[in-house]
Formats: structure tokens, sequence, C-alpha cells
């Protein structure tokens, strides 16, 4: 199994070279948009390591990056995964770990990608699936990794590089000796334990260097930065340190903070240096290189090659464990605690303030006894994010499961309000069940702008909305203006902005966050006070707030019950939301009286929809929903 080690480190220099020229504006793309986010950086084995990097350079440019493995992944909490950017690194994509949890990024995140180092891979292919196109995958000329990640780990870090600061001088990057300097002479090949010191550069490649010297059975290793080192784990040396040795991964930045620590240590312990001539984040990635053939001398000590080492039966099994049959998912907390939890904005009745956490149960206590009793004549939902699936925006269908569920309210007589950001595009998703139930699916299109039944042909009043009002004209001269953000009405624009007479809808994956503060901003100084702006989960809407309302579409003479996903005060259900008999499937308001979130921890979207219609009885053209 695998490759000679030697033969994996002679492609290192091509492998380089390769990435140095290979595209990368989308990913660079990915990386610095929404840069208000914090990220979490997913991988196993050897890539943990580039996830290490790839946190790093983060952190030192935008905010908040953390490196996890797939099983700490699958302890964050939902909602964390909303809030954060996602990016999966893989050689392959083909573990088992790494697959379940990018199927758990696709269904809860908002903004997620994956690297590969293969063309073909699970992970492109799940992206397809759900309209994701954040997949970054390049075929290195060296082919796959032997049994320890090399070159496709290599690559990533210089991909990483090149996103944050440019190209890569490959002949200034491979410009050192392959040896490291010692601060006694010792016998490596009696050396079974290394404590590798490393400062913040150096992280990433301690990392990596402790996932070689183990996977290839190297030795034991521990790492330490260099002032967490002084807290107690210099205690190995005076107590068991007679086959150990220091390795101390030295840059610019940490040189004296490692020349102090090396000089307090007793000199007869055996130091290892391993230095880079270069600064800042490339200096990395030249320790890594020479940590590659660190890795590669302590194996011929060893007689192992560390591309080869062979793997028992029981290591096959162990690496293609199922976790996420053996680990199932949490038992779900008590609906109640969870719809309060949200509407406290906290995780858990642990972290939440007793005063508030009973404030919102008294309230709950009476909006289940008012709900309970109700009984509704229609029902009216948002559509994307509460009856259709991110990855299904662009079908011009209903999912099964969801189109049995309204077929279920259309025979029992019960009207569906469809309440929608979207245009006359959303018609022929519902035109079946219109044919089949005629005059009893009404839709609110361009949020309540124009409200008609889906049997009617809405094109003259599409005509109608072309020219702008005034304010809404006024915020798009000023977005104009901002030419940096490549701005406009062409579906190639990384901001595109469709207009309609009350209403702007602006998409842009790039700049998404950017776009709603430098709106906000635009609308607050201009003080356009007629104006609303609320986001989705995937664009957002500049509204003339006394036309358009998705309200507008509950024009029935009883009561109505009213699902979405973006009940929170800038979420364009908010106002729907803000009806008495309310639920989300998301997002939710501080109102005690609406918006409420009554589902199993876990579930959002579609599913938490047809949770809520599985507790729906119907009677006499009627319904009540208990929960």
């Amino acid at each position: 199994m695998g490759k000679p080690f030697n033969k994996e480190l002679s492609n290192l220099r091509e492998s380089v070279s390769y990435i140095d020229q290979a595209p990368i504006e989308n990913l660079k793309q990915f990386i610095m948009s929404n840069a208000s986010y914090n990220m979490i950086c997913i991988g196993s084995g050897g890539s943990l390591s580039a996830c290490y990097y790839v946190a790093m350079l983060y952190k030192k440019n935008f905010g908040l990056a953390v490196a996890y493995t797939p099983l700490i992944f699958q302890d964050c909490d939902n909602e964390i995964i909303k809030n954060c950017k996602l990016l999966f690194i893989s050689s392959s994509g083909r573990n088992n770990d790494i697959r379940y949890a990018f199927k758990r990024g696709l269904k809860n995140a908002s903004i997620i990608a994956n690297i590969c180092m293969k063309y073909s891979n699970p992970l492109a292919d799940m992206c397809k699936e759900h309209c994701v196109n954040t997949s970054y995958n390049y075929n290195l000329p060296c082919g796959k990794d032997g049994f320890l990640a090399t070159n496709s780990l290599l690559a990533v870090y210089c991909l990483a590089y090149r996103c944050f600061y440019g190209d890569i001088d490959v002949n200034n990057l491979f410009s050192f000796d392959i040896g490291s300097s010692v601060r006694c002479d010792f016998d490596i090949a009696k050396i079974r334990n290394f404590i590798v010191l490393y400062g913040g550069l150096e992280e990433p490649v301690a990392i990596d260097i402790e996932s070689k010297m183990s996977e290839a059975a190297l030795g034991a290793v521990l790492i330490s930065d260099y002032r967490n080192f002084a807290h107690g784990r210099h205690q190995w040396f005076d107590k068991k340190g007679e086959d150990s040795c220091v390795v101390a991964l030295v840059t610019s930045v940490d040189a004296d903070i490692c020349k102090k620590t090396i000089s307090l240590l007793p000199d007869d312990i055996p130091v290892m240096f391993i230095r880079s001539s270069l600064d800042g984040p490339l200096a990395t990635i030249q320790l890594l290189i020479k940590s590659f053939y660190f890795i590669e001398k302590v194996g011929k000590t060893r007689g192992i090659d560390p591309g080869r080492p062979g793997v028992p039966e029981y290591g096959h099994k162990l690496y293609n464990l199922n976790f996420a049959k053996v680990i199932g998912r949490k038992t779900n907390a008590d609906l109640k605690d969870m719809a309060i939890c949200k509407k406290c904005g906290c995780k858990t009745m642990s972290v939440a303030d007793e005063k508030v956490y009973t404030f919102y149960a008294n309230a709950l206590d009476k909006f289940l006894n008012k709900l309970s009793k109700e009984s509704f004549c229609a029902i009216a939902f948002d559509y994307d994010g509460t009856l259709c699936k991110r990855k299904d925006r662009y079908k011009k269908e209903l999912d099964p499961s969801v189109n049995k569920a309204l077929e279920k309210i259309l025979e029992h007589g019960v009207h569906i309000k469809i309440a929608t950001g979207r245009g006359d595009s959303v018609k022929e998703v519902f035109k079946t069940l219109s044919e089949k139930y005629p005059s009893l699916i009404t839709i609110g299109y361009y949020n309540g702008m124009i409200v008609k039944r889906c049997e009617v042909d809405i094109k003259s009043e599409m005509e109608e909305c072309k020219e702008l009002s005034s304010d809404l004209q006024c915020i798009f001269d000023e977005l104009m203006h901002y030419e940096g953000y490549d701005i406009g009405e062409n579906e190639s624009k990384k901001v595109r902005i469709k207009k309609y007479r009350c209403q702007l809808t602006i998409i842009s994956e790039m700049y998404f966050e950017e776009m709603y503060e430098l709106c906000s901003e635009i609308i607050k100084r201009k003080n356009l006070t007629s104006v609303n702006i609320w986001k989705s989960t995937h664009s957002m809407d500049i509204v003339c707030k006394n036309v358009v309302n998705k309200c507008n579409v509950l024009n029935e003479d009883g009561s109505v019950l009213c699902i979405g996903d973006c009940g929170n005060v800038d979420g364009n259900d908010f106002e729907l939301l803000s009806t008495p008999f309310s639920l989300s499937v998301d997002k939710v308001s501080k109102d005690m009286d609406s918006c409420w979130y009554l589902c199993p921890d876990g579930i959002s979207g579609i599913e938490a929809t047809l949770f809520y219609l599985r507790h729906i009885i119907f009677r006499n053209g009627a319904f009540k929903i208990k929960l």
C-alpha cells in the first residue's frame, strides 16, 4: 500500500508549480466573501493540518476560525453551523467521516465549500445534487498521495496562501538545506519520544508532524506551544526523558521565545531545530516541506518507509467504520424547552437567564393554549426555506413529500396562501395542484406586491411594475456608484439586482453581508423611511413598506395559520410571522405572542414544515393544530 516516501518528496516542487498556476479566483471569492462570518474548517487525518493553516490565515485577515475533525464538527449546534462559513478539506473526499460531516453541512449551512485534490470525488457529486457551486477540485500531476498526505497537503497550503497573499516564488520556497540543526549531538535512532514546540505560525506544521509520526508509527509525539510547555509539560524530561528530544519549529516571529525557552532547558536534553528562512505564512509552508524530510529521516532510522508502513487488518476496519450509524443523533430535547431557548437566544436551558426563561415559558403556555383552541380556514406559507429546499430552488416542482402534504390540505377544502419574494416563476411549481383544486391556492408574488389566485396570469401586472418608485430608484442609483462590487442587472454580475416598481431584489453569494450593510447605510443616510430591507436565505429585498407586505395574502374572513423560516426582525417573514397564529421553521422574533419554533432539535426548513403539518386535524373544511 502507498508509494515510496522519497518518491513523494521528489514531486513536491512540481506540485507547488502546478498549484501556483492553477485557477483560484472562485475559491478566493468564497474565502473573501462574507468576511464577517466566522469559519469552521473540517478535515480528517493528514488534511487536518491544512485546516489549521487555513484557519490561521483566516484569523489573521478576517475573524475567528477553527479547525475541527468530522466527529467534533458533529457536536456543533445547528445554529452555529448556519452562522459560519464551512470549508471541508479532503484529498479524495472518499472517507466515511468527511462524507457524513459534509452531508450535515449541506443540510444546515448557508455558506459551504470543499477543496479536494481530485476532480471527481464524492463531495463534488454531493454539491451538484444540492445545486451548490462552491466545490473546488484539482488534479495534481503526481496523482494521489501514498499512505501519508504529502503533495495534496502541500497543495492545499499553497492554494490557501495564494488566496490571501498572491503568487508563490517556488525557487525561494525551496531554497533551504534538507538537514536540521541540533543543539548537541545525539543518536536520533534512540529517540522514541518527540516533544514538538511551536509558535503561532508553526502550529499547523506541529499538527502535521504529530499526525505523520503517529500514522507511520515512528514515535510518540507531544505538541505544545512554547509557553504552554512551561505549564508542566517540561516535567517529562525530568521524570522519563531518557529517550526523548525536543523538536523546535522556528520562524523569525518566534525565534526569540524559542531561543529563551531552549536556553532554560538542561544542556543534556537533545534539541533539534527546524527553521524557516522565510517570513510570514510562507514560512509555514517552508517548514511543512522541511518537516517532510524530518519524517523521512526518522523513518530511515526505524527501517520504516513512511509512504508505505503497512496497515493491519483492524486498521482498515477502523478507517471504514461508519461513525454516523454508531453515534446516531442526539435525543431530542423537550419541545417547550427548545422553543423557549430559541426566544431567549440561547442554546440550552442551563445558560438561559432565569427571569427571561420564565417570562417566555409563561408566554408559550398562553400561545399554545390559544393555538390549540383556534379553528383555521387557511394556511399561509413562505416558499423558499419553508416549502422548498435550497438544493431545489431552481426546480419547477415541489418536493414529493411537500406536494403530498399540501394536497391533503386542499382535499379538505382548506385554502393555501403562498407568500414569496419570487415572481411568476413560482406559479409553475403549483400549477398541477391549482388545476386539480381551482380557487384554493393564492400566491402573493414579490413579497405580496401582487396577490392573485394561482390560476390567474400576472403578466399585465408585471408590465406595470417595471418603473421603480423614487425611493428605490435612489437606492439603485447609489449602489451603482460602488463599482468595485461589480453591481448590475446582468446575470454575470457578482451582485445582481432585479427591479420592480416597489421592490429591489439583490442576489450575491460573494458580497451578501456587505450589500446588506451598504443598503442599510444608504437607507439611513438618505432617511428613506418608506422602505424596508429584508433578508432571506439566498437574497435580500428592499421594498416600499406601505405597498409590499406578505400579509397581503391574508384576506380570509377566518383565522389563518402562518408558517415561514425568517421570522427575525430583518427577515423577509417578519411581518407574516408577527400575526397571532404563526410558527417558524427556523429563525424567530422576540415577540412573546407570535413566531414560535415548536419543532424537535435539529430539524428546520421543509422537514420542520412537514412536522407541523403532521399535527393538523381536519374537520368540516377547517383544521386545528395540536402541538
